[in-house]
């Protein structure tokens, strides 16, 4: 029994040392910690050179929580030692005498920017407008084939200047915080303010202005041509590097490049025939199509898949705000135009249809004549909707028919 009692009780002196040797531990590397902050580093230093730091009372957290590099040596210049102690750390020294002052190195904050994003519409149709321009000082942008714009800014006060040729420049102080929607409806006026043109040196082949031409409706319109029927192609081929091929056929030949190395997209689809009647009328109906671009030359990659030319055709999205349309009797064919909204302000739909006069015959010689007849007809349908779902967000549902059939 002693000898259980004695062996108990050197048990007990063991753990009672063990424990004793874990508290010394704890305190020497608590001690060692304190030492490697910049507050314990600078009491080192204060002792060995015999300097004064000072710093605000702010300042004291950082110093007592900064770990620093090890000890530096008490041979050293005391710029050396400071410059060791406190090389990678947020507090910046500066010697005067034997006083050194410390400071929160704060870095600068970088400007916080945010974008300016929307739609640029006609305010009487609701109709998207494509290339209209926002300004803000020297940073500006301009609408896409959608009407949609995203202008980035730094954070502040801007003033937008929002402008499109033919209509009312609009513009509007902002303070900016954060990402902003910002819609603008322009209205239509029959003034035009003075425009003074400036030549650039820079023309011609080191000119990076090059390359696309936007064709007015007006002018599609108004071309003269064969039997009086306004044609798109034919518009074009009056343009400088462009030509017809034979006299009256709407073939396109760009800066000598032939029909088929040219890229023709009718709302980004890409179209592969583009005749009737062998070439002497377009299937694009003027009243149907909003924005012509034409590019001869340094088009976008996202239009790769030609060498010759790029033709962007982009049809109405019909008005937003009221329900109006045509009917045209031409010497050929005759063409119907209807658009309007479904609900006002957020979806709407245009409607287009053209047809050669035959069309209308072909279901009366089918009756009377059953197939001892002779005609040939051709037709176009062009239909859109667009919803405008919320400030950001549009869907667009385009769709194209066309034929031409002949019975002999």
């Amino acid at each position: 029994m002693g000898r259980i009692l004695e062996i108990m009780k050197n048990i007990q002196k063991r753990i009672l040392s063990a424990a004793v040797c874990s508290v010394l531990l704890c305190f020497a590397s608590l001690s060692s910690m304190a030492q490697d902050t910049l507050l314990g580093r600078m009491e080192q230093l204060r002792k060995s050179y015999g300097i004064h730091f000072i710093y605000d009372a702010t300042l004291t957290g950082t110093l007592n929580t900064t770990r620093t590099q090890s000890a530096p040596a008490a041979t050293i210049p005391l710029e050396e030692a400071l410059r060791r102690a406190f090389n990678g750390t947020s507090v910046s020294w500066q010697l005067r005498g034997n006083n050194v002052v410390l400071k929160s190195v704060v870095e600068p904050a970088k400007p916080r920017r945010y974008a300016i994003s929307g739609h640029i519409t006609d305010a009487e149709t609701g109709e998207t407008l494509i290339g209209a321009g926002i300004l803000s000082g020297q940073a500006g942008a301009v609408t896409n084939e959608y009407g949609f714009y995203s202008l980035p800014l730094s954070a502040g006060r801007h003033q937008l200047q929002v402008a499109y040729i033919g209509y009312e420049q609009v513009t509007l102080e902002l303070d900016l915080q954060r990402d902003t929607v910002l819609n603008f409806s322009l209205k239509n006026t029959a003034e035009l303010d003075a425009a003074r043109i400036v030549a650039r040196k820079d023309a011609g082949l080191q000119s990076v202005y090059l390359g696309s031409v936007e064709v007015p409706l007006v002018q599609i319109r108004n071309t003269p041509v064969l039997f009086g029927e306004a044609d798109l192609i034919k518009s074009l081929q009056m343009l400088p590097g462009v030509q017809g091929g034979q006299e009256g056929l709407s073939g396109l030949y760009v800066r000598g490049g032939g029909p088929e190395e040219n890229l023709v997209m009718l709302d980004g689809v890409s179209v592969y025939n583009m005749d009737h009647m062998l070439g002497l009328f377009s299937i694009f109906q003027p009243e149907a199509v909003k924005n012509v671009t034409l590019y001869k030359g340094s088009f976008p990659a996202r239009y790769g898949g030609r060498i010759s030319s790029t033709l962007d055709i982009r049809t109405n999205d019909g008005n937003m705000k009221e329900t109006h349309g045509s009917f045209t009797v031409g010497l050929l064919n005759d063409r119907f135009h209807l658009e309007g909204p479904i609900a006002k302000d957020k979806l709407s739909y245009s409607l287009s249809a053209r047809g050669l006069h035959t069309v209308i015959a072909e279901p009366l010689l089918r009756l009377f004549l059953k197939d001892k007849y002779v005609n040939y007809f051709f037709y176009d349908l062009n239909g859109k909707l667009t919803w405008r779902a919320t400030d950001q967000d549009r869907f667009y549902l385009s769709v194209y028919h066309g034929a031409d059939n002949g019975t002999f």
